[in-house]
């Protein structure tokens, strides 16, 4: 159940990152920086997800 509501949460947090993403080449930059937070963020989900299996 926990896994689940994890995977909606990153699927959510991917897409609301990714939402924001402009599609324009002149905003390369700006692109880059939504995409490195969205993996960042990516990565911290993925880590308290290992930290719940090992508490749980």
């Amino acid at each position: 159940m926990f896994e689940i509501l994890m995977y909606r949460q990153s699927l959510e947090a991917n897409l609301s990152f990714l939402k924001h993403v402009p599609k324009e080449k002149e905003f390369f930059q700006e692109r880059l920086f939504y995409i490195r937070n969205a993996a960042n963020a990516k990565r911290s989900l993925i880590q308290l997800n290992k930290k719940a299996k090992d508490n749980g």
